[in-house]
């Protein structure tokens, strides 16, 4: 299947981006932006001493990105000149070696037709940046399966449970198989530094382990439009998942942090108690 890539956001096709689920932007971010973020990543992460963390937001040195113009002239392209920043950045760098991965939804109800986030009233307009850094030499990017924002596909579910399952497999003929199963029911999006994937967060997706180079470097951003949606996955994301994504800002307060989104005019109300969702996903670890 052909991958949908454009050279510039202005060439991106809206109708095609919502059929499919996704959408790639080649060399998104310079190669400037790329060295000082990735720098900015490796500052992060050794400080945390984490493989993931969540709530760019809370620092100062990556406010830049969140109103970076050409990520909210691409969004209001795609979902309308209202867009609202969701409290979903997040960087990820993973080392070389086995890393387990399998395809899932960033949604909170994450089992098709079953919650909130499948209630057709109203558009699902949440969506995710995924940026690409670190080096040509990492063989990454990401795996998705188009439709399944939109379908149900049964033989498809059960090879995904397959696919699940035997994440955590060494066994080479499993690795074998599985590698097999991202190429029949998914498409391999391979990525270079500064390349930009796009797709509402209700699509089946996973990352692709690195292959080569140092490390993989991800950096993570999510908008939408202020809807039912929204609102879920923001109280999703700042109460029932982790309260390091919530905004509590490790170099400013808190107050700052939405002055800073008002005058972008992408604030979006920060919810001071958890709901209760109907068929919410938690990982084990929550």
């Amino acid at each position: 299947m052909k991958i949908h890539s454009y050279a510039n956001p202005e060439d991106v096709d809206k109708e095609t981006f919502f059929k499919y689920g996704y959408c790639v932007i080649r060399n998104f971010l310079n190669s400037e932006e790329v060295k000082k973020y990735t720098a900015l990543m490796d500052k992060l992460h050794a400080k945390k001493n984490s493989k993931e963390v969540a709530g760019l937001h809370n620092r100062k040195e990556f406010w830049d990105l969140i109103a970076h113009k050409k990520i909210l002239d691409t969004y209001k392209r795609l979902l309308g000149p209202e867009i609202r920043y969701l409290y979903g950045g997040a960087t990820k760098k993973q080392e070389i070696g086995d890393v387990p991965y399998e395809w899932h939804r960033d949604t909170p109800c994450r089992i098709f037709n079953f919650g909130p986030d499948w209630d057709r009233n109203e558009d699902y307009n949440v969506v995710r940046m995924a940026f690409y850094l670190g080096s040509t030499s990492v063989k990454s990017g990401m795996n998705i399966i188009p439709f399944t924002h939109k379908k149900r596909y049964m033989f498809s579910s059960l090879l995904r449970l397959i696919h699940y399952k035997t994440k955590y497999s060494n066994n080479s003929f499993v690795k074998m198989i599985r590698r097999n199963l991202e190429k029949f029911i998914g498409i391999n999006i391979l990525t270079n530094p500064g390349d930009c994937v796009i797709f509402p967060m209700n699509v089946m997706h996973t990352g692709i382990p690195p292959k080569g180079g140092d490390a993989r470097y991800l950096m993570v951003l999510a908008y939408g439009t202020d809807n039912i949606h929204a609102q879920n996955y923001v109280n999703y994301s700042v109460k029932h998942r982790s309260s390091e994504s919530a905004p509590t800002i490790e170099d400013a307060g808190v107050e700052d942090l939405k002055q800073f989104l008002k005058s972008n005019n992408i604030y979006y109300p920060i919810p001071k108690e958890k709901i209760y969702i109907e068929g919410i996903h938690m990982p084990p670890k929550y």
